[in-house]
């Protein structure tokens, strides 16, 4: 097994800022990372490897690269709205005959 620190993802070819990965991490779309020493973590390589190849194969089908992202298929197209409340009714007048 083989470990990966912060610059051994920016060699593979991840890019992402310290921030962003562990954003990745909690939200469970990145492989979490290893504490190696009080100041020190890194990713096991094999992790790393297979995001990878999930997010190479992901781009031939455009439902996975969603579910890959978080999103959903739709995001971005609009967001629902839901509907108006009904008009609501003052209960301590009464209409006047």
């Amino acid at each position: 097994m083989r470990f990966l620190d912060y610059d051994g993802l920016k060699k593979a070819g991840i890019t992402h800022s310290r921030i962003h990965l562990g954003r990745l991490e909690r939200e469970g779309r990145f492989p979490r990372r290893v504490l190696l020493g009080r100041n020190r973590v890194a990713w096991i390589e094999d992790e790393v490897s297979a995001w990878m190849a999930e997010r190479a194969a992901a781009r031939d089908n455009p439902a996975g690269a969603h579910r890959l992202a978080g999103r959903s298929p739709n995001a971005g197209k609009g967001r629902p709205r839901s509907p108006k409340p009904a008009a609501a009714t003052d209960s301590t007048t009464t209409p006047e005959s």
